[in-house]
Formats: structure tokens, sequence, C-alpha cells
């Protein structure tokens, strides 16, 4: 049931009006109907998308005019608006499929989630007070990027950016000035967190880094004025924070916390990422040598690292590293780091979950987007056969459609769910057809 919003809120059907005009219809792959006979295979990585999206959208929740989809497809499940876990996730591959493939069709699923987005906002005034479908839905109260504010503004301004939908760029652009507005003033500087700064968050998830990653795609992709300096200001914060180690620099993930005895740094790739970034972006040295120190303290551990998704988070940081430093040895570091990835005792961990966090998609997506080459091998030839091993391991959907379940219910989301493991896919046509898709997240390599 719609929605009655009054005549100064747009309605879902201004949304799909305005994201559809222009767009030509296709025909339906059968994938979307749930009516193929057998399974895509790893040689045709879009039809395998297809198929993920379709066993979303069989899973999708209408309310308040709107699309929504819940951590996990069970019945009476809530929905989500977590970036990482729920609806903002879904929307991105979504997003990123119609793309690919020009299916107009799509366009209402990622529209009338756009629309159940920038409503949540817009009617309450924060994500707080009206977080999802219902006033009991858990609430998206930080300015976080990939749980928080910055993950969903990114996801509105790209369906704009795919759509010409001027609604969901309000959407982001509300969003993006709560997130400046969000800060607090410090001593001489601004700063980022949720009750004091003894408790601050320095991390993607919560945290500076990933606002300030967020505010600099604000900058570049939007214009938005405050977003530079205020992302600057992120920058100067952290480097405030940093702690000195023997080989460089380290931040936790908290205040308060310890960094993490080796292997597991912190936030120290996150930081140094962020840094190497905002270094690139506005030319100062300061920004640079800090991104540097970050640097060799990853590079002081990067043999002891344990977790694949700690070892993907140092490659990104080596990885914009070899962008704004090509003298300091970084891509020697990147290509050290991707033996170390394909490792047998490091293949064991990852081989053993599907998702983008922490398992083959998200491996599968490094190889790509970093041009990773383990053993030699091409890093298409090695994401193609990390497809093939997915593809083998997928499930039929009861209404359609393909999906993963490695322990327990099957999930939604982007980083733990189905709509990651279906980007990675995209991302791999993308490859395979030499076109690129022109949606990059804040924290993903360029």
């Amino acid at each position: 049931m719609e929605k009655n919003t009054g005549s100064s809120s747009p309605s879902r059907r201004d949304f799909i009006r305005l994201a559809a005009a222009g767009a030509g219809i296709v025909a339906l792959p059968p994938w979307l109907y749930g009516c193929a006979e057998s399974q895509p295979d790893a040689s045709d990585p879009r039809a395998v998308a297809e198929a993920v999206a379709a066993w979303l959208r069989s899973h999708r929740i209408e309310e308040r005019g709107g699309y929504t989809w819940p951590l996990e497809p069970t019945e009476g499940a809530a929905a989500v608006l977590d970036p990482a876990s729920g609806t903002p996730g879904v929307i991105r591959f979504l997003l990123e499929l119609y793309h690919a493939t020009g299916d107009a069709t799509l366009l209402e699923d990622v529209s009338l989630g756009a629309f159940l987005l920038q409503g949540a906002y817009t009617e309450g005034g924060s994500w707080a007070v009206a977080a999802g479908s219902s006033m009991a839905d858990p609430a998206i109260d930080h300015p976080g990027l990939r749980s928080g504010w910055g993950g969903t503004a990114f996801v509105l301004n790209e369906v704009f950016r795919m759509t010409d939908n001027t609604l969901t760029q309000t959407g982001a652009m509300l969003l993006f000035d709560a997130m400046v507005g969000s800060a607090q003033m410090g001593e001489g500087t601004r700063a980022w967190y949720l009750v004091g700064p003894e408790e601050a968050y320095y991390d993607l998830d919560r945290g500076s880094a990933g606002i300030g990653l967020a505010l600099l795609y604000a900058d570049e992709m939007t214009g938005f004025p405050p977003a530079l300096e205020a992302a600057a200001d992120a920058g100067r914060y952290l480097l405030e924070r940093a702690r000195e180690a023997d080989d460089g620099l380290e931040w936790p993930i908290q205040e308060g916390a310890e960094a993490g005895p080796v292997p597991l740094p912190g936030a120290t790739a996150h930081v140094t990422l962020f840094l190497a970034r905002l270094a690139e972006a506005t030319d100062d040295e300061a920004f640079l040598e800090g991104a540097r120190a970050g640097g060799r303290r990853l590079r002081g551990v990067l043999t002891d690292l344990g977790e694949p998704t700690d070892l993907i988070d140092a490659l990104r940081a080596f990885h914009a590293l070899a962008r704004v430093d090509a003298a300091g040895g970084w891509q020697e570091d990147l290509d050290g780091g991707a033996e170390r990835l394909f490792g047998a005792e490091m293949q064991d961990r990852w081989r053993s979950r599907s998702d983008r966090c922490c398992g083959m998609a998200g491996v599968g997506q490094a190889v790509l987007t970093m041009g990773l080459t383990p053993g030699g091998r091409a890093s298409l030839e090695v994401a193609r056969s990390i497809a093939a091993d997915l593809v083998a391991r997928a499930q039929p959907g009861a209404e359609g459609g393909l999906y993963w379940s490695d322990s327990g219910p099957a999930r939604t989301g982007f980083a733990d769910g189905v709509a990651g493991i279906g980007s990675f896919f995209v991302h791999l046509d993308a490859a395979e057809r030499s076109r690129p898709l022109g949606i990059a997240a804040p924290d993903e390599p360029r």
C-alpha cells in the first residue's frame, strides 16, 4: 500500500517515472522470471549476476511506498537499511547490473529502494528517528561509510548519476551535509565521535577514515563545497591521534582500545588508505607522510596477517600508496601480499566462505580491481577460476535465481550476502568485455 506523503513529497510513481525516463525497455532474461531450465555457468558471469538479481527480487519487501530487503529472507524478517548488510547494498548491486546490461526493468527496484532510503531520512530528519520501514527498525545513527550515512549517500548519489533522478540526489546531499554537520569542534580541527573523543572510531565502518573517504567522494562526484575541507580535517585529526610504532604509525579501531598486537593492526590499513587518497586530492605532504608511515607499519606486519580481510585491506592501502608514491616500493609490497593471499593456508581460510567481506567474492574482487597476478597468472584468469568455484557452490532459489548459504540462512546484503557476490560477477563480466562499470565505492581501489 502506498503511503500518502502529501503534495510536497514525491510519490513512488514520480521516482519510477524520473528513473525510467529515456531508458529503453529490453527483453527480460529468463533468470529474472525464475523459469530457466538450468543454472548458468561461470563462463557467462552476466547470466550468473542476473540469476542473483532474480533471487533478490523475489525477497524484496514492499513497505511505506518503497522496497527494502531483510538481512535474511526468513518469514517475518524485518527490513534492514545498513549499507553493509541491507537495502543500500542490494540497490548498489542492482544498479551495477543495470549499468552493465541496460535492462530498464531493474530500475523499478533501484528507484523504489532509493525512494524508501531518501524518504526515511527526509521524513524523520535523521536516520535515528526514521531508519527503516517502521519505527522499530534498527537505527543507522552514525556518519560512517560501510554501515552509516556515508555508504547510503554514496548509493543514492550513484542512483542519481545513473538515472538523472534528482530526488535521489537531494537525499544524498542531505546525508553529506549531515555528515559534515555531525562533526565536533576539537582543538583547531573537526573530529567525529558519537560520545566523546575517548571513544572515537578511526576505521572504515564507523570511523574517521571512512567518513573522510565518503567526503572525498562527495567532493569529486558532487562538488559539495564543504566536503574537501571536512575530509582534510578528518585527516588532520587522524594524524593527531596516530600512535608511534617501531616501524611507522598505527591506529586502533577505536580510541582506548589496543591497536592490536601483531598480527592485527587495528584500523591502520583503513587510515593509510584514506591518507593516501587525501594526499592525492590535496597535494599535502603531511598527509602523504602519514600514509607512508602507516604503510611502513603494514609492511612490517604483512607476513603475520592471519585473516584474508586484514590482508586485503593492507593490499588496498599499498595500491593507493603506489599511485601517489611510485618510488616508495609499494608495488613490491602489493605483489608480495598477493602471493601471501594465495598461499595454501590463507586460501583455506577464504575458500571456506563465499561472501564479499571475507570470502571468495572478496578475493575475486580484489584480484580484478587491483590487477593482482599471483604466481604470474593473469588477474582475469584467476578471477575466472574463483567464479567457477563460486558457481559450483551456488544453490537454486525456490522462486528462481541463485543464492549462496555457507552456514545458516542466506543473506541479502553486500558485505556478507548475495548482493556482494553478484557484484563480483558484474565486475567480472565488465572485465571480460573490457568495459569499465564507472561505479566505484569510496573505499574501492581506483
